[in-house]
């Protein structure tokens, strides 16, 4: 994994994988009829495969969002510009503090995100709420694999802004000792400007650049790191992705007999991704059980469904109890 500081997560080899994967769902799937799909998005459900991937990308841009509002918050530090709408007044202590107290709680939050993630490409089923480290990086499927190590490397590179993003989020406010006297600056001119803010005003600003000039250069050292153990973290899924990828699209292939092969159409061969080249692993599953199979399946069916010719469906299904597997 590339350390530059310029690192794209967008363009790393697992998220172009999943990407494409997904993108591959969108072109056969998302109805093209600009007037139908504002009822009908779809013109079939995903496959398991394909649901797969979408949630992996789902959990993966939760993961970019954290990142890109790390860099969010360190760019706006410095461009303060007085707030008076009669409202609310935004001083520039209340804007400095928005926006560092906003950069911990996104960096506190790449360490949950990243076991997040690693519960969906492993499948492990536990909730949101309960991906605790422990839970995950002790996973009997996480330990075998490289996973294991960069979440730990994750965690302890993160640790102390997962302590102070826990004491923002439940007990105080940031504080800093530079930002002293501008924070009482601040609830002075809530209270009123006068002379005394007035005159004091000159003092106070130099006080808080010399603040923000330190501080964005912390945030935006937090941000590469951040982003380089995110990056690590991709890297270290593609092969479990690959793996758990192509044995549901295994699946999905086993399920069809070479009778059912004719009766797909070229877009839902390539929608399967089939070879056909003889029995799939030598097996022939009988029309009756591919009918059976997929309309009574939550998923699938609408793809292939249309493909059994009503009078042939009802025969098959009713056959489908004495039905066997010819090898």
């Amino acid at each position: 994994m590339t350390t530059d500081i310029q690192l794209d997560l967008h363009e790393t080899p697992f998220v172009t994988r999943v990407a494409s994967d997904v993108r591959d769902f969108f072109t056969n799937a998302v109805n093209p009829d600009p007037i139908l799909c504002r009822d009908n998005f779809y013109t079939r459900p995903a496959c398991p495969f394909e649901a797969y991937s979408s949630g992996v990308l789902m959990s993966a841009g939760e993961l970019f969002s954290a990142c890109n509002q790390m860099e969010l918050a360190t760019q706006l530090l410095s461009g303060f510009r007085s707030r008076d709408n009669g409202d609310i007044v935004v001083t520039r202590y209340d804007y400095i503090i928005y926006h560092v107290e906003n950069h911990v709680l996104r960096g506190g939050m790449i360490v949950d995100r990243c076991l997040k993630l690693a519960n969906t490409v492993f499948e492990l089923g536990n909730a949101p709420a309960q991906c605790k480290f422990d839970v995950i990086a002790k996973n009997a499927h996480v330990t075998t694999t490289s996973v294991v190590s960069t979440l730990k490397e994750i965690k302890k590179q993160l640790q102390d802004t997962q302590t102070e993003r826990n004491s923002i989020a439940h007990f105080k406010t940031y504080d800093h000792e530079d930002l002293y006297h501008v924070g009482i600056h601040s609830t002075m001119l809530k209270s009123g400007e006068d002379e005394a803010t007035a005159w004091a005003a000159h003092f106070i600003k130099t006080q808080a650049d010399k603040f923000v000039a330190v501080k964005k250069t912390e945030m935006t050292s937090l941000n590469q790191l951040a982003k380089r153990l995110v990056g690590e973290l991709f890297d270290s899924l593609v092969s479990p992705y690959n793996k758990r990828r192509s044995a549901k699209q295994r699946n999905a292939k086993q399920q069809i007999g070479q009778p059912e092969l004719a009766r797909l159409s070229v877009f839902q061969r390539r929608f399967l991704r089939l070879q056909f080249r003889g029995p799939v692993h030598g097996v022939v599953i009988p029309l009756g059980f591919f009918a059976y199979r997929y309309q009574q399946s939550s998923t699938c069916s609408a793809a292939f469904s249309s493909n059994l010719s009503a009078p042939t469906a009802k025969r098959c299904v009713g056959a489908s109890s004495n039905s066997g597997m010819a090898t």
